[in-house]
């Protein structure tokens, strides 16, 4: 087991028509082309890569935490995609090396703590602690909401979400936002709703496995799969990897078969040549034993 790189952040809700009409111009709110999408990536200055994650047109953010007394966010969108807000996790990527080096569970210490300083900073009543999107860039608290209204349930805490990231994410989310407006125009809203907390983007250790077989390492006979381990594909590289899985198990389980049923072949057959050996000898002596009779007066 080793530690990998993941990714934390917020989820950020805008109205669903804003973002139609940056993407697709006059032709917003046309049926044929449905809710819009959007995919963002911003380098900052400060060596991060800030990123959109899992978009969500005409979604919601719900509540995520598998853990009492911690919160976490993710996002969803029904068939229809009619919800009023597009959602999406604006993240920044990290690294065991740099900061969570040490040990292959570390990642999931630094996800537990953010999430526990998540639950308390949104009321320790599995709210999620919220900010308006220009009051985070300028480095101020939010005290209510703006004209976006949040989809998060059972509520929003609005508060200073800077107080529970690293510095250098902050630095980079500040950078970013901003940074977006240049891709899609308008993005940078003052009253975009940023929820927090982001941290499954994927999972933060990896089971090793044999490449051929997918195996573990240390442990023969141990298929890991599903987890999310591999290159940060979230949803889709643990289905290829149970995928492969169960591919590959049947071909190993149907040689490991062929191969049991030939030692066991080789076993009965020793068995039977050690016993045809025993029958043998005891053949010779008892022929012996009965020459020896016949030879006494």
């Amino acid at each position: 087991m080793e530690a990998k790189p993941f990714s934390i952040g917020f989820r950020v809700e805008h109205p669903q028509s804003l973002i139609d009409q940056c993407r697709f111009g006059p032709n917003a709110g046309h049926p044929i082309l449905g809710a819009a999408d959007y995919k963002l990536v911003h380098h900052a200055s400060n060596g991060r890569a800030v990123y959109s994650f899992c978009m969500c047109p005409g979604g919601t953010v719900v509540a995520a935490a598998s853990e009492p007394g911690r919160v976490v966010t993710n996002g969803m969108s029904q068939y229809s995609r009619a919800e009023r807000n597009a959602n999406s996790a604006i993240v920044v990527s990290i690294s065991p090396e740099e900061d969570y080096p040490g040990h292959p569970l570390a990642g999931i210490e630094l996800q537990r703590r953010l999430e526990e300083k998540a639950y308390v900073l949104g009321g320790s009543n599995y709210n999620a602690p919220g900010q308006l999107m220009g009051d985070f860039v300028a480095g101020r608290p939010s005290g209510d909401v703006g004209g976006v209204i949040p989809s998060f349930k059972p509520g929003i805490t609005w508060t200073d979400l800077a107080t529970i990231l690293p510095e250098y994410a902050v630095v980079a989310l500040r950078e970013a936002f901003p940074a977006f407006d240049k891709q899609v125009k308008g993005y940078f809203k003052h009253d975009a709703v940023l929820t927090g907390l982001e941290t499954r983007t994927s999972s933060p250790i990896r089971i090793k496995r044999n490449n051929d077989d997918l195996q573990s390492l240390n442990t023969r006979g141990l298929f890991p799969a599903g987890e999310g381990a591999a290159m940060p594909a979230a949803s889709c590289r643990p289905a290829w990897t149970a995928s492969r899985w169960r591919r590959l198990l049947p071909c190993r389980c149907r040689r490991q078969t062929r191969l049991d049923l030939e030692r066991h072949a080789q076993v009965e057959a020793a068995a039977r040549a050690g016993l045809a050996v025993h029958f043998h000898r005891a053949a010779h002596l008892l022929h012996d034993g009965v020459d020896d009779m016949h030879a006494k007066p």
